[in-house]
């Protein structure tokens, strides 16, 4: 059997499910995209490691509230940290698609 989600770059559904380890890498960085109607938007693009498998995880704002009452707002911070996967179902622009809260495994001193 060949696992197509090993052909993903970026950390999501298809290439991870509940109960994973994800590690940050770096401290990220600010991509705009446009979303519906081209109007732009950020996004934080974290280098992550997920199963041995370097990829890039772009937090939606709930999980990036998780993540920033964790360990604050410093993603220099984050480096090293670790999360455990817990998926959920979501619709964004109008599609279905399985997003990811993270589940910390250390708090903020």
């Amino acid at each position: 059997m060949v696992d197509l989600g090993e052909l993903e770059n970026y950390l999501n559904g298809d290439n991870a499910v509940d109960g994973d380890f994800v590690v940050f890498l770096d401290e990220g960085k600010i991509e705009v995209k446009k979303g519906q109607n081209d109007k732009p938007y950020k996004v934080v693009n974290f280098l992550v490691e997920c199963k041995g498998r370097q990829l890039i995880y772009t937090p939606d704002n709930p999980a990036l509230e998780v993540l920033k009452k964790a360990w604050g707002k410093d993603t220099k911070k984050f480096v090293g940290k670790k999360f455990q996967i817990k998926t959920y179902p979501k619709v964004v622009f109008g599609k279905p698609k399985t997003a990811i809260s993270p589940v910390i495994l250390e708090a903020k001193a």
